[in-house]
């Protein structure tokens, strides 16, 4: 499909260009990952209350507990990388879907979002040669299965037709698709003027060298 062969084209852009360059933009997507992460038991926390089925529930709780786990293994590779600690960001989160009614919205939103963070971690793992961070993304990967499986059988049972998840699927991934690739335009950007200023500051240096050099001396 065209979008998986854009996401491992964006994936391999971040990893090899804007990483490669970029330490902090490295470090900055680990801040991100995090948070997405832990953004993501906040939500699912949120929808077990909203549940009715024990079960459900309690398989949404499991879920909960390794998410917060994902966010704190980036947390920690975060903080192996870089010379400050990582701070959790501190914001008002909202749900995704409100509505008990929309519930449905919520489950296919999670098949959606797993499923791609399972693509997306892929790529990168494929794409690193950082030991630290494959390690890492093997363990969640090995998580993620389990949650897209999770998400299949959580969708079987919803009261939608075919259609109607078809055409959430595909408005969730149009959505999600746009947001990287916009993420991805703002990384390359910043790269981009990064490499100007550099490059019209480096013959100013040059010039004012032996300026320096000569009030030293004098």
């Amino acid at each position: 499909m065209l979008s998986d062969w854009l996401e491992a084209l964006r994936v391999k852009i971040l990893v090899k260009l804007t990483w490669g360059l970029s330490r902090e933009r490295y470090l900055d997507s680990l801040r991100l990952f995090s948070a997405t992460e832990a953004d993501s038991a906040w939500q699912l926390l949120y929808a077990a209350d909203r549940v009715d089925d024990p079960e459900q529930r309690a398989d949404l709780l499991g879920q909960v507990l390794e998410e917060t786990h994902h966010a704190e293994l980036f947390k920690r590779l975060y903080n192996e990388n870089s010379d400050r600690q990582l701070v959790p960001a501190r914001y008002e989160r909202e749900a995704l879907y409100w509505d008990k009614a929309e519930m449905w919205k919520f489950f296919i939103y999670c098949y959606v979002g797993e499923e791609a963070a399972a693509t997306r971690f892929t790529h990168i793992k494929n794409a690193s040669t950082d030991a630290r961070l494959n390690a890492v993304l093997a363990s969640i990967l090995a998580d993620e299965v389990g949650h897209v499986h999770g998400a299949e059988e959580a969708i079987s049972d919803l009261p939608i037709s075919k259609e109607q998840f078809k055409s959430e699927t595909r408005k969730i991934r149009l959505k999600r698709l746009w947001e990287a690739w916009l993420r991805t335009g703002r990384n390359l950007s910043d790269l981009a003027s990064s490499a100007i200023l550099s490059a019209l500051y480096y013959p100013v240096g040059l010039a004012g060298a032996p300026i320096a050099r000569g009030k030293t001396g004098s």
